[in-house]
């Protein structure tokens, strides 16, 4: 389970917008399963406090789950580019997540494939960088091209983020190769709003090591406990999950 704290600002959820997915009853029991795994494992990993209009102050936790032996870092960094090219300085100043293990189809053993996975705020939102590698490229699956279509047929990376940490709610960002984002609102271990239209971007590329994309999440899209309502009131919930799908290798 990551935990990071970051300072609660006046947000709206996006606004909702009707969507159509091919295959309904298979898309709803995928992305229901993903769900399940990811709510079940979140990781924490680290801890970050933001003062809403002042220069954030970093507070680092120790990371747990063989992340890292000493306390990491989440940097604060203004003028980052959505490019998906991951070649902004901060992006090498930063700490990893890389400790993944197989869900499927050999829950608890090594992953095939390395992935590492960046986290940088921002005033604009909370990036997410993502170096999925890969020793056969031309492998890749990567069909899908527009918003909100079924990602499960295609390499993808998703990012669960629950700022209330109430470990039954939160926020799914899926990215496949082509730089396709779906996503949705967890509003509890068996009901997700689907039609959840969230307020973010993000840009990926196949490289010759693999592929890699780029996420960026504005504050606003997400929702938040009352920075009052209790000690760790700013604490949050992540998880990441790789899915390879010439594999059928689920990641955590």
């Amino acid at each position: 389970m990551v935990s990071v704290r970051i300072s609660s600002y006046p947000c709206q959820a996006g606004t909702a917008v009707s969507v159509r997915i091919p295959n309904p009853c298979i898309a709803v029991k995928a992305l229901q399963r993903q769900i399940s795994y990811l709510m079940q494992s979140f990781r924490r990993w680290l801890c970050v406090a933001l003062i809403a209009g002042a220069t954030p102050i970093v507070t680092p936790l120790l990371a747990q789950n063989g992340d890292a032996m000493r306390p990491p870092r989440i940097l604060f960094e203004r003028g980052l580019k959505l490019d998906g090219e991951l070649t902004d300085a901060a992006w090498a100043r930063t700490d990893s997540l890389t400790s993944f293990t197989q869900r499927d189809p050999r829950q608890g053993e090594p992953v095939t494939e390395r992935t590492v996975v960046r986290f940088v705020g921002s005033p604009e939102g909370l990036w997410v960088g993502i170096w999925a590698y890969d020793r056969d490229p031309a492998g890749i699956r990567r069909t899908q091209l527009r918003r909100d279509a079924d990602l499960g047929a295609d390499d993808n990376v998703s990012v669960m983020l629950s700022p209330t940490a109430d470990k039954r709610t939160a926020f799914l960002f899926t990215i496949n190769p082509n730089g396709a984002l779906n996503d949705a609102e967890v509003l509890s271990f068996e009901s997700e709003a689907r039609e959840w239209d969230g307020i973010w971007d993000g840009r990926a590329r196949v490289t010759e090591s693999g592929w890699q994309a780029e996420m960026l999440i504005p504050w606003q899209t997400l929702r938040y406990r009352p920075i009052d309502a209790d000690a760790a009131a700013d604490a949050w919930d992540i998880n990441v999950r790789r899915y390879i799908r010439r594999k059928n290798e689920s990641a955590l």
